[in-house]
């Protein structure tokens, strides 16, 4: 059993630019590759809160 169930499993498909640029970072960050696409996706949405796709029209999540 899983103890944060707030987290769900997502596989994406990118371009072979785009996951070499990935690596590097995570590489210059001594980070997996997944944890620290997982951080920037985070650190992504909750700056652009207003971007967010959880957001309702009403600015409720």
């Amino acid at each position: 059993m899983r103890k944060n169930k707030k987290k769900v499993r997502l596989y994406l498909t990118v371009d072979r630019e785009l996951h070499a640029q990935l690596v590097k970072n995570a590489k210059s960050d001594f980070m997996k590759v997944a944890t620290w696409t997982t951080q920037f996706l985070m650190k992504s949405l909750s700056q652009n809160n207003s971007d967010c796709l959880t957001l309702k029209t009403d600015g409720t999540m």
